[in-house]
């Protein structure tokens, strides 16, 4: 490592570098790296990394158990507004089709109240059914 050093002040003397740079590169020659760590602090490097793991893997267990609950809270909160509005939906449905219905019936209607297909075998009423014999 000293032979780094005393080349990156060599290049800094030479000004074959700036004075910013030869900072940076001494700064990182003080920073071990996994290559020249000790296997002490490699195993503590492990064990810290594995502790933060754990902790952010719990945090995001609690994440999710909160988020769940209140998931939870919001679907029973919604589902009677939901189930309110459904059945809204289906009576106005029903409403209109039965409005619906009852103007198809009209115009199949004779015109004393019988349905053409019912009718009185067209001796009471006249081709077209608008006029029945007995209202006469």
């Amino acid at each position: 490592m000293k032979e780094e050093r005393m080349l990156i002040l060599r290049l800094l003397q030479e000004n074959k570098i700036s004075a910013e740079e030869a900072e940076k590169l001494l700064t990182a020659l003080n920073h071990p790296t996994t290559s020249t760590m000790e296997e002490k602090d490699i195993k503590r490097w492990n064990k810290d990394m594995e502790r933060k793991l754990k902790d952010l893997g719990d945090t995001l267990e609690d994440w999710s158990k909160d988020f769940s609950k209140k998931i939870d809270g919001v679907m029973k909160e919604v589902e009677p507004k939901l189930k309110k509005v459904t059945q809204i939906v289906v009576d106005k449905t029903t409403s209109a089709f039965d409005e619906i219905s009852k103007e198809f019936k009209k115009e199949d209607q004779c015109c004393c109240d019988h349905y053409e297909d019912e009718c009185c075998d067209d001796e009471c009423c006249d081709e077209d059914h608008d006029d029945c014999r007995h209202n006469e």
